[in-house]
């Protein structure tokens, strides 16, 4: 197989490369999608709503899901994807979880179109590859999250935004469509996008109007899409006095500055929130979930991996800027323009945020800038001659991320997951099942258990017991269990005799002796002589 072979059979090459990279990615992301779903109590509670929905016993709500600690509600676009795929697949945790899916897969094309917007058709293709197997969006596309659709929707509102800031008045009308339907859907599922996208929408108004004028009849099809699709929530806010509105201004002034951290701590916290996303979202590598301090970094090598990640975003956005105003194509310096302009927002965004909850997922809608920020380190290696480095960044980053895949995967596969914080569909309906045979025949089974076991498992146990014909019930002095009744305590799995007793069973727990014992995991379920 020769050179000449290639350069006959580049296209079909490129294609077949592209359908593999695309079916990775759907193979990463629906591989025993059922069993090893994470089902938190969220997730319970949306199956409950999607299911009174559907059969008709509440209409469809006007407000979604309530953001973080607060009393503020995001609209209610997400639940209408979840009762829709209710309708149509039945309502099961899973079905509440495709639309999630659905748009992880699709935001595979999307993001390689996205690329196609400044980078070649070859680079694209490989920063595409390197998305389809990213762990992060791999692990929020596996679950039911308002927060997980997010990638899909702000990349769609990306291009379709600078397509109309470079067309103008000749921007086609589906590109008008796609900008309203991604900003309606967008500000309803995550509060941080409700404060960015208005802001963006206001300066590109203001920028395109005054280079076209005529666009304003473009612009308010815009608006009317959005608000046709945040319809709800506007005729809530109609009914209730703007009562959700004077919720979300009271949660802005709950977290400015001034509240709490000082703003110059605040600021350092985004920078390392910044570093640790750039070095997470590429690479699967450091904490996965909260952005921590200097001082949280124990080790060298920690430490290291936050200082690149740092000085890898802080000189993406400057390389961004110079790439910005050295550009000729007015097409490529738009997309560039608008990219920065986003990130500078974001980054202003959390600054009185990010110091009460430092979590990852407060930037899931720029996980496409390190990747942005990777293809302008692969264009200045390349073009110095230092191809090889690039294949071998490229195949780091992958083995990365394969690495940590597998070690879930295989967590997951042994079922043991599920833990204080973390919830699998598959490891609590043995959970479910084995505390219902052992009250058999009675069809009540009384809980208590540790304070994090009960607030995260108490409402996914319910489900399956629903669904198995039991009804769980909490323990408490309002409701104590009737003489003879089984009672159970949920836990961490016992200690392997650590404390040099080798089973629970005998022991009090709660003012009860522990009659059995089940480990399931890190989970321990324990039965309790009543």
């Amino acid at each position: 197989m020769n050179l000449d072979f290639f350069k006959k059979n580049n296209k079909k090459i490129f294609l077949g490369v592209a359908i593999f990279i695309f079916l990775i990615g759907v193979f990463l992301r629906t591989y025993n999608f059922r069993d090893w779903l994470y089902f938190y109590p969220d997730q319970a509670r949306d199956v409950f709503l999607a299911e009174k929905a559907v059969n008709g016993h509440s209409g469809w709500p006007l407000l979604g899901p309530i953001a973080a600690s607060t009393k503020f509600r995001l609209g209610p676009i997400y639940y209408y994807f979840q009762i829709i795929s209710g309708k149509i697949f039945g309502i099961t945790p899973v079905a509440m979880a495709y639309p999630d899916l659905l748009f992880s897969i699709l935001s595979i094309p999307l993001f390689y179109y996205f690329m196609r917007r400044y980078f070649g058709a070859n680079m694209s293709l490989a920063l595409a590859g390197l998305y389809a197997m990213s762990f992060y969006d791999i692990r929020y596309s596996r679950f039911a999250w308002n927060s997980n659709p997010i990638p899909f929707f702000v990349i769609l509102f990306l291009i379709s935004l600078s397509e109309l800031l470079f067309s103008r008045s000749r921007t086609k009308w589906y590109w008008i469509a796609g900008l309203g339907i991604s900003l309606g859907v967008s500000v309803q599922l995550h509060t941080v996008l409700l404060v960015m996208l208005p802001i963006m929408v206001l300066m590109a108004l203001a920028f395109s109007i005054k280079k076209d004028p005529k666009l304003w009849r473009k612009w308010l099809i815009v608006f009317l899409i959005a608000s046709i699709l945040n319809g709800g929530q506007i005729y809530s806010e109609l009914q209730t006095g703007f009562s959700n509105t004077k919720y979300f201004f009271s949660v802005l002034n709950d977290r400015s500055p001034h509240k709490g951290s000082g703003i110059l701590e605040n600021v350092e916290l985004d920078a390392i929130c910044h570093g640790q996303a750039g070095t997470h979202f590429l690479s699967s590598l450091d904490n996965q979930d909260g952005c921590q301090s200097f001082s949280d970094f124990k080790d060298a090598g920690t430490a290291l991996s936050l200082w690149i990640g740092m000085i890898f975003m802080f000189f993406g956005y400057v390389a961004m800027a110079y790439l910005w105003k050295e550009e000729k194509n007015e097409q490529k310096k738009i997309f560039l323009g608008l990219l920065f302009v986003f990130g500078l927002v974001n980054f202003l965004t959390l600054v009185p945020i990010i110091s009460h909850n430092g979590q990852l997922r407060y930037l899931f809608q720029i996980i496409f800038m390190p990747f942005i920020f990777l293809g302008f380190l692969a264009m200045f290696l390349r073009r110095r001659g230092y191809a090889w480095m690039v294949a071998v960044l490229f195949v780091f980053l992958i083995a990365a991320n394969f690495s940590t895949i597998i070690s879930e995967a295989e967590k997951y596969a042994a079922k043991d997951r599920s833990n204080a914080t973390y919830v699998v569909l598959g490891e609590i309906e043995p959970i479910g099942k084995y505390m219902a045979a052992q009250s058999a025949p009675k069809k009540k089974i009384y809980l208590a258990g540790g304070y994090k076991y009960m607030q995260n498992y108490f409402k996914p146990l319910s489900y399956v017991g629903d669904e198995i014909g039991v009804k769980f019930l909490r323990v408490s002095k309002r409701v104590p269990p009737p003489v003879g009744q089984a009672v159970f305590y949920i836990d961490q799995s016992w200690n392997g005799g650590k404390d040099k007793i080798a089973s629970p069973v005998g022991t009090e727990l709660r003012n009860y002796i522990v009659e059995s014992y089940q480990g399931f995991g890190q989970v321990g379920i324990y039965k309790l002589k009543n």
